[in-house]
């Protein structure tokens, strides 16, 4: 199969880009506030928050996407370019999600900092053909990635092992609050069936047993066909769906224009793919809009 025409632009950009970075060297990706702690560059957010809450005071986290920018299609800047070679622990998802990361994590590697790419470490769902990188929604497999870069913090700053530990320990059991209380939330609902406006909460749906009826596929820039929205609006109908979701990185216009046939209203179901700069003024993180995606869930489904 020949290559997509994007994904061979967006390959020529990065190795200029590199190019780049490699003849005026690497920028001063540390921060002056970064000190002695241990430098941990992830691709989105949901890992660096997660790195966070393990390192804590003992790592400096950049992500490189930043706050409102959409992660599938993002090209990084050459100063980016240079946090990701200077990192002692590079994260980022894989599985098609942040393909420019795979262009310089040999780089990484070879300068001394650790790789982590998260479809080899954690089972990602697969329908043979394209991976759904969505895994960081469901929180069991969240406390594998979480237990993954524990390891590697350990690895790269043996003399905090305790403190990366304990933090780990602590958020993980975060995480098993927030599976306990998805699962109590939607153990009974008159509804079973959800329409999202793209395809990144297959996790979420099987590990709590609904349906997602997505208007987009795994990106979110694909373009539904006038059928496809036809076909929508009648499942919509037939299944008594009453909500439409839109997220918060992505315009709504497909989901309002759907909701609007169906006489249906709308409300945010968010992938944490990135939050929005109002969200992270607002002091949002990953625990917290988990439990808004919970709750937004529970009163969509008409659960008791």
């Amino acid at each position: 199969m020949k290559p997509h025409l994007t994904t061979i632009l967006a390959s020529s950009f990065f190795l200029a880009v590199l190019g780049l970075v490699i003849w005026f060297g690497i920028p001063d990706a540390q921060n002056t506030s970064r000190g002695d702690r241990v430098l941990v560059v992830t691709s989105i957010y949901p890992l660096a928050d997660f790195a966070e809450n393990i390192g804590g005071n003992f790592v400096y986290v950049s992500s490189i996407v930043p706050a409102g920018a959409e992660p599938h299609d993002y090209e990084p800047a050459p100063r980016e370019v240079g946090q990701v070679l200077e990192a002692d622990v590079l994260v980022y998802i894989g599985g098609g999600l942040d393909t420019w990361v795979e262009e310089v994590s040999d780089e990484t590697t070879e300068r001394g900092g650790r790789v982590l790419k998260m479809s080899e470490v954690v089972t990602f769902a697969s329908d043979g053909e394209n991976v759904d990188p969505h895994a960081w929604l469901d929180p069991v497999l969240a406390q594998e990635m979480v237990t993954v870069i524990r390891d590697a913090l350990i690895a790269a700053d043996p003399e905090h092992t305790e403190q990366f530990t304990l933090n780990a320990a602590a958020y993980i059991q975060a995480l098993r609050d927030l599976d306990v209380s998805y699962s109590a939330a939607l153990k009974k609902c008159d509804l079973n069936d959800i329409i999202v406006s793209h395809d990144a909460f297959g996790y979420l749906a099987r590990r709590y047993d609904f349906n997602i009826l997505p208007i987009t596929g795994l990106s979110p820039e694909a373009e539904p066909s006038v059928r496809d929205l036809s076909v929508l609006a009648r499942e919509a109908e037939e299944r008594g769906i009453t909500t439409i979701f839109f997220e918060t990185l992505v315009s709504p216009e497909l989901a309002e224009t759907l909701a609007k046939e169906v006489g249906a209203t709308t409300a945010v179901l968010n992938p944490l793919e990135g939050l929005s700069p109002e969200e992270l003024q607002a002091g949002d993180n990953y625990l917290s809009v988990m439990q808004k995606n919970r709750e937004a869930l529970s009163s969509a489904m008409l659960c008791q």
